[in-house]
């Protein structure tokens, strides 16, 4: 008969990865929390159960020092907290996830997790999907929390918990998901949660203010790049590239210009100034083939 799940046995697994057991030697976790939706109490659930460990393993306090959104942070703590303790990457993935592919952020936290193991030092990160986590460091995770679903006020948080194996041997080392078992999680007590949201907040109107004055660059850059090009540059583009913008009928077509210059990172040139520019091109191919073939009869 299998042992039942509850939540001392998941906390004995905690112990048994810190202590060492008859399968592995001590070894830091690294775990993903994941949920089917939106707002199903991810970073409720990384808190929680931290509060819980670190509680009965150590009798620590969680420090939300610890708790951080950003790459920078996530190293400065790393390199500050003490052993045994616990790192929650809220939703770090922002920054450092799939949909910035083999950027500098994934390497530099791929290689901080995986060269930094031996110092025993936990991390827990809460996203979306573990789609969004870069595949360089989610290789190295070791277990996966998933919220299967949570009561209408966000009281309890209904969990499975897996391990991560992976077939070392296998050509395409297919990661297998052994699962250990469900349980519940409670609610952040009400003043931590508290001051969680308003570090999460303070945080989120800092990234907004950085993403409304990107925008704007990117806005203005855009139009620059509209205004700056002349009906006479865009001449020179046209000739220097005859094969991107010549028609069916042997002249340069106005549609194959524009779409040549938005190719190029010229933007949405105005309509106006292409269509001068495509005309000039064909009139200035025309004397130049007439001059050609005069100076052949010649």
């Amino acid at each position: 008969m299998s042992r039942e799940f509850t939540a001392q046995r998941y906390i004995a697994l905690w112990r048994e990865a810190e202590e060492g057991s008859a399968h592995y030697p001590p070894h830091s976790i690294y775990q993903y929390v994941t949920s089917q939706y939106p707002q199903m109490g991810k970073s409720n659930a990384a808190i929680y159960q931290s509060i819980r460990i670190l509680e009965e393993l150590h009798g620590w306090k969680l420090d939300l020092d610890n708790v951080v959104w950003d790459v920078p942070t996530f190293l400065a703590r790393r390199e500050t907290m003490r052993k045994w303790d616990h790192l929650i990457a809220d939703e770090m993935q922002e920054q450092a996830g799939n949909r910035t592919w083999q950027t500098e952020q994934n390497a530099i936290v791929g290689e901080e997790l995986e060269t930094g193991s031996f110092e025993h030092k936990h991390v827990i990160m809460t996203i979306p999907s573990k789609h969004r986590l870069d595949k360089l460091i989610a290789d190295v995770c070791t277990s996966q929390v998933v919220i299967d679903r949570t009561d209408v006020h966000n009281q309890i948080n209904y969990v499975t918990a897996y391990s991560l194996a992976r077939g070392q041997l296998d050509r395409s080392a297919q990661e297998r998901t052994p699962r250990l078992g469900a349980i519940t999680f409670g609610k952040v007590p009400a003043e931590i949660w508290k001051e969680y949201l308003r570090r999460k907040n303070e945080y989120f109107q800092k990234r907004r203010k950085q993403n409304l004055e990107q925008a704007k660059r990117i806005e203005i850059e855009a139009s620059r790049l509209k205004t700056t090009v002349t009906i006479d540059q865009i001449e020179s583009l046209v000739f220097e590239s005859p094969q991107r913008c010549v028609g069916t009928n042997g002249d340069f077509s106005l549609s194959r210009v524009r779409t040549f210059l938005k190719d190029s990172g010229y933007g949405d040139v105005p309509y106006g100034r292409v269509q001068q520019a495509t005309a000039q091109a064909n009139e200035h191919a025309r004397l130049k083939k007439e001059a050609e073939e005069a100076e052949a009869a010649a």
